[in-house]
């Protein structure tokens, strides 16, 4: 019976430590996602700023060779 403690006790501990590095694993992506996201959301408003200083379609002179 003391034997049977001792595993479940042994047990526990593992499980302890693995919720805990879990835990950290998740965290860390939580904030890597978080900034890939600020990062998408400043190259979507480069890419705005790119298209506002293109021309419309239709506005385009005549190619460079003419």
């Amino acid at each position: 019976m003391e034997q049977r403690v001792t595993d479940l006790e042994t047990k526990i501990a593992f499980l302890d430590d693995l919720i805990t590095s879990l835990n950290d694993t998740i965290y860390q992506q939580d904030r890597r996602i978080e900034k890939l996201q600020s990062q998408l959301d400043n190259l979507r408003e480069q890419l705005e700023s790119v298209r506002e200083l293109l021309p419309e379609d239709g506005e385009e002179g005549p190619p460079p060779h003419y």
